[in-house]
């Protein structure tokens, strides 16, 4: 769907790729299996955390950024109008908030506080319903905004990976 490539992208399609790059990772003998994170921001954080419940065996951690409880909610924060309808026009649903919990491996959620498309509140929703986490971890950048929390954040951003990383080695 992008470029010169044949296709519509879709919510399934997401999700295949998501496997195919696991597995893939799996498979090649120049990367260390037991050290495989899964990074999605936004929209691949739902792929991430998709990818994520299905796989956590095989996942050292997951982190996802920005990220929405479900394209439902989404549509409820960012045009209530047209809320009303959705039940009849969605076809994209991404329920992140109902996969969440049944991921396994330790999760870093990353939200910047001023983030002007996801409100941050999704991030915090998502971290109290990780119920089956290993860890869990809740960083929140001030005055991060959608995308660009990671260069707001600065040291700050970067400490809290590598500690999420550290934490994720001791176990």
């Amino acid at each position: 769907g992008y470029g010169n490539s044949e296709g519509t992208p879709s919510e399934e399609g997401l999700g295949l790729d998501a496997e195919a790059t696991l597995e893939y990772a799996l498979s090649d003998p120049e990367i260390n299996n037991d050290r495989i994170f899964v990074f999605g921001r936004s929209l691949g954080g739902a792929v991430a955390a998709q990818l994520a419940m299905k796989s956590s065996s095989h996942i050292k951690g997951v982190i996802l950024e920005n990220t929405f409880t479900s394209i439902g909610e989404m549509v409820d924060a960012l045009m209530p109008t047209v809320a009303v309808f959705k039940g009849f026009i969605q076809r994209i649903f991404y329920p992140t908030i109902d996969r969440i919990g049944k991921i396994t491996c330790p999760i870093l959620f990353v939200r910047g506080e001023s983030d002007e498309i996801v409100p941050s509140f999704h991030s915090q929703k998502l971290h109290e319903h990780a119920t089956g986490a290993k860890f869990k971890v809740l960083h929140t950048v001030k005055d991060g905004d959608h995308s660009s929390s990671w260069k707001i954040g600065g040291a700050e951003y970067i400490q809290a990976f590598a500690s999420f990383f550290q934490r994720c080695e001791a176990i």
